[in-house]
């Protein structure tokens, strides 16, 4: 998944082994993040939600980067 056009990226993992208990982990470089994270919809929204934002808040009108959220389905 790439943030804001590229300017941040990480990989999501999806296990849908359970289809009733489906477990969704962000995987960073970020130490904060502790490499894995697991997330549910609700959570993983709000997370692209605040980081766009923080990222995008800086910038004056002119200079705004796009704030598309791009993922990329991998097959095994």
């Amino acid at each position: 998944m790439s943030l804001m056009d590229g300017y941040h990226s990480v990989t999501l993992t999806l296990d849908n082994s359970d289809p009733l208990a489906l477990h969704i982990y962000w995987s960073d470089q970020w130490s904060t993040k502790g490499g894995w994270k697991e997330y549910n919809k609700e959570a993983l929204d709000a997370e692209i939600t605040h980081l766009t934002q923080a990222w995008w808040r800086p910038y004056d009108e002119k200079h705004k980067p796009n704030t598309r959220t791009t993922l990329w389905r991998l097959n095994p």
